[in-house]
């Protein structure tokens, strides 16, 4: 609303950055993250986005929980980490993501998930059935959903796909978009 300030925050969201010597250890995934930050007591449901970084990854989870995480996370898998509470405004996304151009018959869900991920459309299918596939954030149960431009596809477990443009229709009459897929 007009009567508020612009640069104040509503969300109780905070943002724990984590870091750590890549010098002397091994890359560690969203997978390493996740499960130290669970093996702390903490719920899935109270932890948002992990950003992945090169030697650092943002920790997005509840502000009430978040000096908790801060003070107590010390380790990730065997490497020791450093943790400290940034400002939300100052995160970039660490995965700029792989811009590619795919061709489909149909703006299906299946048919983009398909091309997009590189897997048949069979397995695009069980996993739209088995409730891993969200448009904008919303869970989809159907194939045969539409998809336009600027919608976002998470698969989870596989990443995210950003539509960036409907390009147009090729010489065999198949539609031409661009993409952007992020692990």
């Amino acid at each position: 609303p007009e009567y508020t300030a612009e640069n104040v925050s509503y969300f109780p969201i905070s943002a724990v950055e984590v870091s750590y010597n890549g010098k002397y250890n091994s890359k560690l995934s969203h997978r390493d993250y996740l499960g130290s930050v669970m093996g702390l007591g903490i719920t899935r449901e109270r932890v948002g986005d992990i950003i992945i970084k090169d030697e650092s990854a943002v920790i997005m989870a509840e502000s009430e929980i978040a000096d908790f995480i801060s003070s107590t996370l010390n380790k990730v898998g065997h490497t020791k980490v450093k943790c400290r509470i940034v400002d939300i405004s100052d995160i970039s996304n660490g995965d700029d993501g792989t811009d590619m151009n795919i061709t489909v018959m149909s703006m299906r869900i299946d048919a983009i998930l398909s091309k997009g991920l590189n897997i048949s459309r069979g397995t695009a299918a069980e996993l739209i059935k088995s409730e891993k596939v969200f448009v904008n954030w919303k869970n989809i149960t159907s194939g045969s959903i539409g998809i336009k431009e600027n919608d976002i596809i998470t698969v989870r477990g596989s990443g995210r796909i950003k539509i960036n443009e409907i390009v147009g229709r090729t010489k065999k009459d198949r539609i031409l978009i661009k993409i952007c897929r992020y692990r």
